[in-house]
């Protein structure tokens, strides 16, 4: 790849790699993998080209190219995605540090890869192309030409608009007419979420407290989000009632967040109520509630972090699943109910176990058992097994390897 000097001879690579990979005109798993990992070779290659010019096109060719393989590949390795992301990545990057010379030349090149048939029909990654181009824009006919894409790549479900049209547009304006008057764009849209988000992070940053309080609380009223996702304007009032020193208020948004699914603020949670003399009165009834509203695998993690294992073995019990997990943690305190759950999951994995895969799985389970101290009895596992399912064959063989490890 460093040898290839014009774009055209990159074409012809990406191209030959592509057709290379290519079974019956579909890239299966390993070829997409393998086409992705060139492709992003070659950009990272084409980011030591001094000619930025170039490297610029070889972006916009390679994001166009990709973006084309996807209805015709199985990208559920996520190569695919992550192919597109160091594309939009790279032309961001070039982008922001455009010589007056380049930005007429790259402000074209996106505006006609925008309007590419694979732009519009993938509009959210054709947003995501089109977004630099506020980098690039020098005047209001530049702006028009950036205007003039938003119908091509049309609306969401249900004809809402996509969200990146009006962070686009108040970014240009900003460019061009300055703050004051994109600060009044966003106002006038706060209904979009992004453009309510880009104001309150705005009225934080200048320390306007009870306007940033005023949008968030609104939005809060409002959300009707994922259960199991906090609003984004949850952080932003923690963070607000933080500066402000607020602590009550803190207090009852880390808890809208913790319920909400967001376990990394349990420790603040906890260190700010020990502060105020009061985490002994609020940990059960916070405890509860988390049990009431989290996951159980979230739940149980933070059982597990916290060394809660009267409760994490609550958990375990009613999702033998996690005993492989935390068997080990709750035998150092309850080693009988432990060793009663592994016994119980154990015997009644193998009994639905049906290939080798799932025998495996079974073994894994009692060498889980046998590291969580319970040596002799995860032998005597292996030897009840085997006796119970003789005709078994490859469980048989998959047990009498793992009696042969636990031997040494």
């Amino acid at each position: 790849m460093t040898n290839l000097l014009t774009l055209s001879e990159i074409k012809n690579e990406v191209r030959t790699v592509i057709r290379q990979n290519k079974e019956r005109g579909f890239l299966p798993y390993s070829g997409c993998n393998r086409v992705c990992h060139a492709l992003i070779d070659m950009l990272e290659n084409s980011r030591l080209l001094e000619d930025r010019k170039l490297s610029f096109d070889i972006h916009l060719f390679i994001f166009v190219e990709i973006l084309k393989l996807v209805s015709h590949a199985d990208t559920s390795s996520g190569a695919a995605t992550d192919a597109i992301h160091y594309c939009l990545s790279g032309v961001e990057e070039l982008s922001r540090s455009a010589t007056l010379e380049n930005r007429s030349h790259m402000l074209g090149g996106i505006i006609k890869t925008s309007k590419n048939k694979a732009c519009i029909e993938w509009a959210e990654h054709g947003y995501g192309l089109l977004s630099n181009a506020v980098y690039l824009v020098r005047d209001h006919k530049d702006a028009e030409s950036v205007y003039s894409i938003f119908p091509m790549l049309g609306t969401m479900y249900g004809r809402r608009e996509y969200p990146d049209r009006f962070v686009i547009t108040q970014g240009i304006i900003e460019r061009l007419n300055g703050v004051a008057a994109a600060d009044q764009y966003v106002m006038e849209h706060l209904d979009v979420p992004e453009m309510r988000k880009i104001m309150v992070e705005r009225a934080i940053g200048n320390q306007q407290y009870s306007l940033a309080e005023q949008l968030c609380v609104e939005a809060l009223q409002e959300d009707k989000g994922n259960y199991h996702r906090p609003p984004v304007w949850a952080y932003h009032l923690e963070r607000i009632y933080s500066e402000l020193r607020i602590t009550e208020k803190q207090v009852e948004m880390i808890r809208l967040i913790l319920l909400r699914g967001d376990t990394s603020y349990f420790q603040k949670l906890k260190e700010l109520c020990q502060l105020e003399g009061t985490w002994e009165e609020t940990r059960g009834v916070l405890l509860h509630e988390l049990l009431e509203n989290l996951m159980p695998h979230d739940f149980a993690a933070l059982l597990s972090q916290e060394g809660e294992t009267a409760k994490l073995l609550e958990v375990v019990r009613a999702h033998p699943i996690y005993v492989e997990h935390y068997g080990k943690q709750l035998a150092q305190d309850y080693p009988e109910e432990a060793y009663s759950i592994y016994e119980e999951y154990i015997f009644s994995e193998a009994a639905a176990a049906t290939d080798r895969r799932k025998y495996k799985g079974v073994c894994r389970l009692i060498k889980s058992y046998f590291r969580a101290g319970a040596k002799e009895q995860a032998k005597g596992i292996i030897r009840q097994l085997i006796e119970n399912y003789p005709r078994r064959v490859a469980m048989v063989d998959e047990l009498q390897a793992l009696s042969n490890s636990l031997q040494k």
